[in-house]
């Protein structure tokens, strides 16, 4: 199961090595600092802000496909994509 930091991050690995992270500056302007190893990605929130070393790619997805989007977007006010950053 995917280990969960909040309500909005979650981290996920398609390989048997997890992402590593770390929470910096908690409190009110908390941040996480994600190391994603080969082969591993993680989803977050779309209007997340997010930075990135070389070879890590960014992307908008619609996770569970349009009829989830549209149910996200209308009914829990959440975007209709969510962000996947992936370290191939």
């Amino acid at each position: 199961p995917p280990k969960k930091k909040d309500d909005n991050t979650h981290i996920m690995s398609s390989s048997h090595t997890s992402p590593n992270w770390t929470v910096l500056n908690p409190g009110s302007f908390a941040s996480i600092r994600v190391t994603l190893p080969p082969g591993s990605s993680i989803k977050c929130e779309s209007d997340a802000v997010i930075t990135m070393s070389q070879g890590v790619t960014v992307s908008g997805v619609m996770s569970g496909g349009f009829l989830s989007g549209l149910a996200r977007a209308f009914l829990t006010n959440e975007s209709f994509f969510t962000t996947q950053v992936e370290y191939p």
